[in-house]
């Protein structure tokens, strides 16, 4: 595979300010879309699939991904769409979200394996801070590096995890 998109880029991008910029593509939209584009052989999903409105049955996800002519390339943890992780996912105060971050990118990372993808990617949104002495650096720096060891862990000779971007 050359080159994979995300769906992020067809979403409706919203934030704070305002909840959609533009109307978000549908999946069957964005496939078609990175279906046609010359070079693109694959696509980056969300997971749980759910927030593609694709089924989060695994293999049948795929499937549909691969009726486009596509392959699965990158899945990422949905860690930041929902006000859950407005405090940070991996990074939380929370230790019971903590850990349903943790079990969602254990999960990401079965599914990728399941679909020959690529990697499974983490991004680190909501986690990090705005302002100096915001947050107990060392904390959160010690919970960030727990995280990571379990998620890695859980496939320790399987799919790789990397993180594309923590906010600041």
């Amino acid at each position: 595979m050359k080159i994979s998109v995300s769906g992020a880029g067809f979403s409706a991008s919203g934030d704070w300010v305002c909840p959609g910029y533009r109307d978000g593509y549908s999946t069957e939209q964005f496939l078609e879309a990175a279906a046609s584009m010359p070079e693109v052989s694959g696509v980056d999903l969300g997971f749980p699939f759910s927030v593609h409105s694709l089924p989060d049955d695994v293999y049948r996800a795929g499937e549909i991904v691969r009726s486009y002519g596509l392959q699965v390339a990158i899945i990422m943890g949905v860690t930041w769409a929902g006000q859950e992780w407005k405090f940070g996912s991996l990074t939380s105060p929370d230790p019971t979200l903590r850990a349903q971050t943790i079990r969602m990118h254990q999960q990401a990372l079965e599914a990728a394996e399941a679909l020959e993808a690529s990697a499974a990617a983490v991004w680190l949104a909501h986690d990090g801070f705005d302002y100096v002495m915001q947050v107990d650096y060392q904390r959160h720096w010690d919970m960030l590096v727990e995280g990571f060891r379990q998620i890695t862990a859980h496939r320790p000779n399987g799919h790789w995890v990397r993180s594309i971007g923590m906010a600041q």
